[in-house]
């Protein structure tokens, strides 16, 4: 699934479904980055938003990004459930519409979502000193995942991010995750 309807036609299914766990990974790394007050996190591809609705719980300023606009009001209905703030912003992640107005974040999180290009030009979303969170499918995943065009190589997360500081980096059972920091916002956007 690609298209933003056919997006919209899955979560409406599971509309009333709790929005399920975080990620291991994603727990591990944050528990690493301690509280998230004063902070400003973007969740891309966000879903129904477990992980901007954790970010918000350990005090990010959260903006979730989908295609999906039934996920994003789904976010927004959780967040508001749990007296939480979490600001949506229905966009392309293919385009860098997306970002614009945004301001940097000092946490950009993704997870299980896959655009290599749109990968080597997130840094320069971050503030200095600003932290990308990724964590995907590897090709190696046995069980339900999606199609290998979707799936990293072994090694190819950390090798994509070099030119940051890699904090933490982890493969196995077919997941693939790293946290870099970078130490200064590329001027390019």
């Amino acid at each position: 699934m690609s298209d933003a309807s056919d997006w919209d036609a899955k979560h409406q299914l599971r509309r009333h479904d709790e929005v399920g766990g975080v990620d291991p990974f994603v727990s591990e790394a944050l528990d690493r980055l301690g509280p998230g007050e004063g902070r400003r996190a973007l969740d891309l591809a966000a879903g129904r938003g477990r992980h901007a609705l954790e970010l918000a719980r350990r005090g990010y300023e959260v903006t979730a990004v989908d295609s999906s606009a039934e996920a994003l009001e789904q976010v927004s209905r959780h967040a508001r459930a749990e007296g939480l703030q979490v600001a949506t912003r229905l966009a392309d992640l293919e385009s860098e519409e997306w970002a614009r107005g945004l301001p940097p974040a000092d946490l950009i999180l993704v997870v299980n979502y896959l655009d290599r290009a749109l990968f080597t030009r997130l840094s320069a979303h971050l503030r200095a000193g600003g932290r990308l969170l990724l964590a995907t499918f590897t090709k190696d995943r046995v069980g339900d995942r999606p199609s290998e065009r979707w799936c990293l190589e072994a090694g190819e997360l950390a090798s994509a991010f070099a030119n940051g500081i890699v904090e933490l980096c982890e493969e196995r059972n077919g997941r693939a995750g790293v946290l870099t920091l970078f130490g200064e916002r590329s001027s390019t956007r």
